[in-house]
């Protein structure tokens, strides 16, 4: 139960998030437009930074657009370590799926690449294929592998944290921290008692210039050979 409370609320942030992130056939709801014939987000799913050795689930929300009596016939999934099931179906009463996406354990350090293909009963939107892209990462471990910071309304002020470690024991330092986003501050220090860094990321927006989601990208050099540029997406949200 908590579980799927936890999915129907991250489903109406996303839609207030990512308001491009509504896909059909006939058009962004977005924009104004007429209802697009079937709703779902993400438009990719997407695994950054995954550890090799461990398992990662991403969810795919599919909603009924217009009238059509939306119905899923089938999942499919292309990609050796990719599969896919349905979690949730509630498409008897609310025309609505939620979808689990799972990169395997098992899959090797280097890009991850494949497809979701959903089969619906829609005329217009039989076949709705998801990309899965992302890395997983052999050595060096970065968490959360995305971060996500939203400005308070009073100060216009957000920060956000990110750890790089090495569970091989290997030492490494850190060479350099940059961003792709000028606004976007900085700081590196030791964790104490073990094998990495604490990156601290600050954002200060007094003129409101941000737009309501801005993507931005830190680059980690490091002098651990086997990986010596981390790269970590971060979502700033403007209220």
């Amino acid at each position: 139960m908590y579980r799927l409370c936890v999915i129907i609320v991250s489903f109406f942030v996303l839609i207030d998030i990512y308001p491009s992130g509504l896909y059909g056939a006939k058009g962004d709801v977005s924009e104004g437009k007429t209802a697009p014939a079937v709703i779902y987000i993400p438009q990719k799913v997407v695994f950054w930074n995954a550890a090799y050795g461990l398992k990662y689930s991403r969810t795919v929300i599919l909603r009924q657009g217009d009238g059509h009596a939306l119905k899923l016939k089938g999942v499919k999934t292309s990609g050796r370590y990719i599969d896919a099931r349905v979690v949730k179906d509630e498409g008897t009463q609310r025309k609505v799926y939620f979808i689990e996406v799972n990169l395997g354990k098992d899959a090797p350090p280097g890009p991850i690449e494949g497809m979701v293909r959903i089969e619906t009963n829609h005329p217009e939107m039989k076949d709705i294929d998801i990309p899965v892209i992302g890395n997983v990462l052999d050595g060096l471990i970065i968490v959360p592998a995305t971060v996500s910071m939203r400005l308070s309304r009073s100060k216009r002020h957000a920060s956000g944290a990110l750890r790089l470690s090495n569970p091989d024991g290997r030492k490494f330092n850190i060479l350099n921290v940059g961003s792709s986003l000028k606004a976007l501050k900085t700081d590196v220090k030791p964790l104490k008692g073990e094998n990495g860094y604490r990156i601290t990321l600050s954002i200060d927006d007094p003129e409101m210039t941000l737009k309501k989601l801005t993507k931005a990208v830190v680059h980690i050099q490091t002098d651990y050979a086997p990986q010596r540029l981390v790269v970590a997406p971060v979502w700033i949200v403007s209220p």
